[in-house]
Formats: C-alpha cells, structure tokens, sequence
C-alpha cells in the first residue's frame, strides 16, 4: 500500500522525466535494428529509449548462447534456401 507522501514522491519524479515518455503528439524515437521487444504494458505509454550497444561481456554471453543453440547438426546448419547459417 503506498501512503500519500510515496504518490507525492512517484509524481516528483515522473514530472521530472516526463521528457521520456511518449503521448499525444510526441514522434516515435527510430527503432532499434535487429532487436524486437514484445512485452506487453497494457494501456501504458512506452518509454522512449535510444538503441545501445551491447557491452562486450554481454556480446560474448550472447554469442555462446547463440552457438549452443545452433549446434551443428543436420536440422540447424542449413536453412530453407540451403544456406549455410554458421
């Protein structure tokens, strides 16, 4: 239960950053390349945030990843064109 002086609080800091924030009359910021985000907010605005590299720790993590899950194998290493996805 949040008591009045937190609403008071939460609405401090949300004025302060309602630059962030996208409504009415506010353009898009341009989408990130390659990255796709699908959670859904319900009727809240969505946040304007610029695209950002992924820091190298972060890249090597994503990359073992990536390479377990396409272990070569007969069903992973081709695609449907016959391309080679490794």
């Amino acid at each position: 239960m949040s008591t009045p002086e937190d609403e008071r609080r939460l609405r401090e800091i949300l004025k302060y950053h309602r630059a962030i924030f996208l409504g009415h009359g506010n353009a898009v910021p341009a989408p990130a390349r390659g990255v796709t985000c699908d959670l859904d907010v319900g009727e809240a605005n969505p946040v304007a945030q610029r695209p950002r590299s992924v820091a190298p720790h972060l890249s090597i993590k994503g990359y073992e990843l990536l390479k377990k899950r396409w272990k070569p194998d007969s069903s992973n290493t081709q695609n449907h064109h016959g391309h080679h996805l490794l």
